[in-house]
């Protein structure tokens, strides 16, 4: 594996864990006792992927919260199928879902969110767990569709997205940067910190 796709794998796999991590924090600071469904996608050989599927089929699940006045944590990872057949190079997803004890989201398949293949739900024990193993292997298959994206979260609320965003910022400028501060990568490859009005260059440019 080249170096850009290990540096690529690392961000992702340590953005998927913090991800779910603060959306697990943020709904305990809420009082809600949580489960998490664990939900597999797949394509059918004869589907084509589009770059709005799973958005469609996140927003789906986030409007089925919001009906019901929650807010549902998504964090979502992409892999390619590996190993030669009819499913080789295709795209599937795992997501895990953050829900209110009390609720059971629906199937998809019921629902009709899902027409171009299976999908596969369960409740899942350790959902960190879960996804860290799939997000340690998301590079390892064929390449990705071009557009797709290896991994994504929804249902962070601003402060806590901000945190996120530090999280993932490379490890010399969390190193200026106080835990609750804001960042943001600007155009001519510095970063600013929104927070104290800062700007950083690394010292490697």
């Amino acid at each position: 594996m080249l170096d850009a796709d290990r540096r690529r794998l690392s961000r992702m796999r340590r953005g998927v864990v913090c991800a779910s991590k603060l959306l697990r924090v943020e709904m305990q600071k809420g009082r809600h006792r949580y489960r998490a469904a664990f939900i597999t996608l797949t394509y059918r050989p004869v589907e084509n992927w589009d770059a709005g599927d799973v958005r469609v089929f996140v927003k789906r699940y986030r409007q089925w919260g919001e009906r019901r006045g929650v807010r549902l944590g998504i964090v979502c990872v992409a892999e390619t199928h590996g190993g030669g057949g009819a499913n080789h190079g295709q795209i599937h997803y795992y997501l895990v879902i953050f829900v209110p004890r009390g609720l059971t989201p629906p199937m998809p398949d019921k629902q009709g969110w899902w027409r171009k293949g299976m999908c596969n739900c369960k409740w899942a024990r350790s959902p960190v767990g879960y996804l860290a193993k799939y997000a340690s292997t998301g590079l390892g298959g064929p390449s990705m569709p071009k557009g797709a994206r290896l991994w994504g979260v929804s249902g962070l609320g601003v402060m806590v997205r901000s945190r996120l965003a530090l999280a993932l910022a490379p490890k010399w400028l969390r190193g200026f940067c106080r835990p609750k501060e804001i960042v943001k990568r600007i155009a001519n490859g510095s970063w600013r910190n929104c927070t104290t009005g800062w700007e950083y260059r690394t010292s490697w440019e």
